[in-house]
């Protein structure tokens, strides 16, 4: 890369903050995106799906209603499967409906009964949802789900972090390759907006203004960069989460040295 880029490289990525671009694979947990979140069926209220994901195990609950209309819950254990001609990750597993006794009762664990009612088979296709197939006794639904936002989380604040970026397809390729880097970055955000200016350790700054808007618990942007040197272009950040001690998030881009940029980053909130 330019020596001008890889200094902007570091406030660049390190700006890596949120989240936008869903067709890319992402990664929230050690094996894959986090699934966990709430998730419903577009323009369909009084049902949902919740996923919890821990490794390469997917925990389904299906919140619906049975043939009286009269509320009904099955769950599932869903392993991965693989991923479809797409390229998208599959998880599968049986659909379980579970009799036990009564809340108010004391617990007695023989009356516990499962029955396997038929299969669950989950389809991520983008970060913010996918597409899910399950049968109950031999009928079959499937439907395209979205996870469900309760509310917009805050990134505003200042961090330590790190970020790693991928330079392709610039013009010169002496250009590409991984970069590492590590950067202070503070983060301002309005009700539909978010600007992110970076800082890395040789002083150098950019700033990265955008739109705001979140899909359960991944916030998002897209907007424009650009950085005390020159450098400059369109961002998108995407599969952004938050926690009171830190944030983590992946990023697309490209510069007008003709590079595409891909990366992704954490940081410390101080």
């Amino acid at each position: 890369m330019p020596t001008t880029w890889i200094g902007q490289t570091r406030r660049f990525i390190a700006l890596g903050l949120v989240a936008l671009a869903l067709a890319s694979r992402a990664f929230g947990t050690s094996f894959s995106t986090d699934n966990s979140d709430i998730y419903n069926a577009l323009n369909e209220s009084g049902w949902a799906i919740e996923l919890t994901q821990q490794a390469d195990v997917v925990f389904a609950t299906l919140y619906t209603h049975d043939v009286n209309n009269h509320p009904i819950y099955y769950s599932a254990a869903l392993t991965f499967a693989g991923t479809n001609a797409s390229g998208q990750a599959v998880w599968s597993g049986d659909l379980i409906e579970t009799q036990g006794p009564w809340f108010g009762a004391p617990f007695d664990g023989s009356k516990v009964v499962n029955r396997k009612v038929g299969t669950f088979t989950y389809v991520q296709q983008f970060v913010e949802g996918g597409t899910v197939t399950f049968s109950v006794d031999g009928v079959t639904v499937t439907k395209q789900l979205l996870r469900y936002t309760f509310r917009l989380d805050s990134y505003g604040g200042t961090y330590i972090g790190a970020y790693k970026l991928t330079a392709s397809g610039c013009t010169s390729q002496a250009n590409n390759g991984n970069y590492y880097f590590l950067a202070q970055f503070g983060v301002t955000q309005g009700a539909n907006a978010l600007s992110i200016v970076a800082t890395d350790s040789n002083g150098g700054t950019c700033t990265f203004t955008g739109d705001y808007s979140q899909t359960g618990r991944f916030g998002q942007s897209k907007g424009s960069f650009t950085c005390a040197n020159g450098v400059k272009g369109p961002h998108q950040f995407f599969e952004m989460s938050v926690t009171p001690t830190d944030f983590r998030g992946r990023l697309l881009a490209s510069d007008n040295f003709g590079c595409s940029l891909a990366g992704s980053f954490s940081g410390i909130r101080q």
